[in-house]
């Protein structure tokens, strides 16, 4: 059975969830098959991307559409973090 994660061992985003996994891929197998899991994803989102054809393949449709919806959330925290107002609604005239 494997062990709990230690706190700080815990990634709190995707990139941080990589750069962990990179930093400690040498601790056991667990990381290292996580790792070559999540670069597999990202791979795959990035053949989609630059080839339009593969997204006819359902696991390279799902992982476009996984890093394109996380990108936008990324883009709505920046957008609502700089401009506090953009949500409210704006008055006829």
């Amino acid at each position: 059975m494997a062990e709990p994660a230690e706190p700080n061992q815990v990634p709190v985003s995707q990139g941080n969830a990589a750069q962990q996994c990179i930093a400690l891929v040498d601790d056991g197998p667990w990381l290292a098959t996580t790792l070559a899991f999540q670069l597999a994803g990202y791979g795959c989102a990035a053949l989609g991307m630059l080839w339009p054809r593969a997204n006819g393949l359902r696991p390279v449709r799902l992982a476009s559409a996984f890093l394109s919806l996380n990108w936008f959330v990324v883009l709505g925290f920046v957008e609502f973090v700089s401009n506090r107002r953009a949500h409210l609604w704006k008055t006829a005239t």
